[in-house]
């Protein structure tokens, strides 16, 4: 059937569409996290590559939220991405990408590969099972992370045909320009239209709020002309999606260890600023363990965090003082403007302190403040196992 007369955001639709397909399906179940497409796994009738389950995502010209237009050529480039980063990773590899199945861009659907029937987001599997990783195999999950971004970035930026296909992704840059800088003055000052949901203010002072503009200014022009690596470009928990089972190492009864780790999402892809990658994904990690921080008080981020800043400092040599600087506004950024708008982290008083937290990273990276980012209040300490270069 054309998938003209289907509307494809819909399981039952899906599975009509597939029918007379290899990716004939029994159900098609939605899967969340994402708020651009439209995301399913399918089970399927006869298994294909072996496995019983493969994954949809079909793309409309807008969110899957309704909130913003959102050109359909992502999807193609998300394919082709895709496919070209499958090819730089070893296929032992535990951190890597879906094979792509099936590319139709005329019903504008990727089928890939599934990570596991009951794989979930590396974000809900930290928040259900806090201390789940017997702390060797977390510093082994942030070791290898950091070691698949790090080869994605180089390699990435040495194809010139991906560079030149995700430089077409313009209209990614100024969304995410506007996401997180757009609205930190609001986020921590507050406007006349959007007052701070908080009963108590910041204190910051004119030159702390001077300084916040200048950070605006410096961070939008970075992400809107700044091309210097291929990028990951929405690098985060809810984008890494793992597989696990019972560990059964000596000493590890009640962990368990990991299987298979997917990264997905590539359709914001672009040249960008490596480091703003990577202050992203540890400000998620960061962002998880300070609201589900396990019952005994330790988290597996405790160790994957370290691991995954240490292991990338090493490969990429020391990173220059003014990329550890970036990578701490994007941490304060990160933390003060998307945390209050995500309705897991709980409750307001918590959200607002860990709001204030931004501050630091925010004020003393745009400052260069090396005592504090090497100090045992900043999660960067761990950037500094590969010294920092001045330059």
């Amino acid at each position: 059937m054309s998938s003209l007369s289907l509307d494809l955001s819909k399981p039952s639709d899906v599975a009509t569409f597939l029918a007379d397909t290899p990716f004939a399906c029994s159900k098609a179940d939605v899967l969340t996290g994402g708020n651009a497409n439209f995301v399913f796994r399918l089970h399927l009738l006869q298994p294909y590559d072996g496995c019983p389950t493969a994954v949809l995502k079909h793309s409309k010209p807008w969110s899957a939220t309704g909130q913003l237009s959102l050109a359909i050529q992502r999807q193609e480039t998300e394919a082709e991405v895709l496919r070209r980063v499958r090819k730089m990773i070893p296929e032992d590899a535990l951190v890597t990408v879906p094979k792509v199945y099936l590319y139709d861009n005329q019903a504008h659907i990727i089928v890939m590969q599934d990570c596991g029937p009951t794989s979930r987001t590396l974000k809900q599997f930290l928040i259900d099972e806090p201390a789940g990783l017997h702390p060797d195999e977390a510093k082994r999950l942030g070791a290898v992370l950091a070691v698949f971004v790090s080869t994605v970035q180089d390699e990435g930026t040495k194809d010139r045909e991906l560079m030149e296909l995700v430089a077409k992704n313009g209209d990614m840059r100024g969304i995410i320009a506007q996401y997180y800088y757009g609205r930190l003055i609001e986020s921590l000052v507050g406007t006349e239209d959007k007052p701070l949901p908080y009963d108590q203010s910041f204190e910051l002072s004119p030159e702390d709020v001077t300084t916040l503009k200048e950070i605006v200014k410096d961070a939008t022009d970075v992400v809107m002309n700044n091309s210097s690596s291929f990028t990951v470009g929405d690098s985060w928990t809810g984008n890494a999606i793992v597989d696990t089972e019972p560990d059964l190492g000596e000493g590890r009864e009640g962990y368990v260890r990991l299987k298979h780790v997917f990264i997905v999402d590539w359709e914001v892809s672009k040249p960008g600023l490596a480091c703003l990658d990577i202050g992203q994904f540890s400000a998620e990690l960061h962002t998880v363990r300070s609201f589900y921080p396990g019952k005994s008080g330790y988290s597996s981020v405790d160790d994957i965090l370290p691991a995954y800043l240490g292991t990338y400092a090493a490969r990429k040599g020391p990173l220059s003082l003014q990329d550890v600087q970036r990578m701490s506004v994007q941490i304060g950024t990160h933390m003060a403007v998307v945390t209050p708008q995500v309705s897991t982290w709980k409750s307001k008083e918590r959200v607002r302190e860990f709001v204030e937290e931004s501050i630091q990273y925010l004020l003393k990276g745009k400052k260069g403040d090396v005592n504090w980012m090497k100090s045992g209040e900043s999660i960067l300490k761990d950037v500094w196992r590969v010294e920092s270069s001045p330059s």
